[in-house]
């Protein structure tokens, strides 16, 4: 499932599709919920290093996306 999500925001990126950009936070936050959840039921702390590097990857994204949709630069073009 993560190989597919991940197939999925390479293309994204490399077709420039800046409409589903916010998208791809939303999905990996859905993701790190059921992740979240699946540690909490289980106790596998399998599920809770997945879980901290999805969520890294929320972070970093989400970050980098709002920095840039604030840009004046990017706004001008």
């Amino acid at each position: 499932m993560l190989l597919a999500l991940w197939v999925l925001i390479v293309q994204i990126i490399r077709h420039r599709i800046e409409v589903l950009y916010p998208w791809t936070v939303v999905v990996r936050i859905g993701l790190s919920a059921v992740l979240l959840g699946l540690f909490v039921y289980s106790g596998d702390p399998f599920f809770a290093v997945i879980f901290a590097v999805v969520f890294i990857g929320v972070l970093l994204t989400g970050t980098i996306y709002l920095w840039e949709r604030g840009s004046p630069s990017t706004r001008a073009g």
